[in-house]
């Protein structure tokens, strides 16, 4: 569910990162998962001529088509495909129980898309990677990325460059979580000192 706080977080966040970065913010790429596919998020980082990629949580209706978002890239030809290492992870199933996802390489299908949301307020184009998992008796939950980008995306190589930029996350995620909770970040949390 989106709630105003979560779409604050995102806002603040580039907000700060612009304050911060000031010149040097047009080399940074924000890289986000679903929770950041907040269409205000997308337009304010368009507004600031910001680069993104932002795995897309919702399949909006298309200025170009009239058709929804997932739909349309399910008709685009193949560019091409890609193998990826998936890591060993500990998750959870549905009922909350701890599994282990095997680690195993995944062949994606490339299909990419310039598109424009329909939407009240301005909006601009915005480049799109599909990559999805070929389906196999093997694979149980297929893979399935929807990459919104400001990133070029005409040849294969870029679609490419897109999916590594996005994987990247996974060792960003990793380091914040051995941060927590193995290093105890948390816990130490600054204080005031005592005069």
């Amino acid at each position: 569910m989106l709630t105003k706080k979560k779409v604050v977080k995102w806002s603040e966040a580039s907000y700060f990162c612009r304050q911060r970065l000031e010149g040097i913010m047009s080399r940074v790429i924000s890289v986000c998962d679903r929770e950041a596919d907040i269409l205000s998020y997308i337009q304010d980082k368009q507004k600031h001529n910001e680069r993104f990629v932002v795995r897309s949580k919702h399949s909006r209706v298309l200025v170009e088509t009239e058709s929804k978002l997932f739909e349309h890239l399910e008709s685009q030809p193949e560019l091409g495909e890609y193998t990826i290492d998936i890591a060993q992870k500990g998750t959870k199933n549905s009922k909350g129980k701890p599994v282990n996802r095997v680690a195993r390489k995944a062949k994606l299908t490339i299909k990419v898309a310039q598109v424009t949301f329909k939407t009240k307020g301005e909006t601009k184009p915005v480049n799109v990677v599909y990559a999805q998992e070929k389906r196999s008796k093997s694979v149980t939950e297929p893979l399935r990325w929807v990459l919104l980008t400001t990133e070029p995306i005409a040849t294969l190589s870029q679609a490419f460059n897109i999916i590594d930029i996005y994987t990247a996350r996974w060792r960003i995620e990793d380091f914040h979580k051995a941060w927590k909770t193995d290093a105890g970040a948390e816990r130490q949390r600054m204080t005031e000192p005592k005069n």
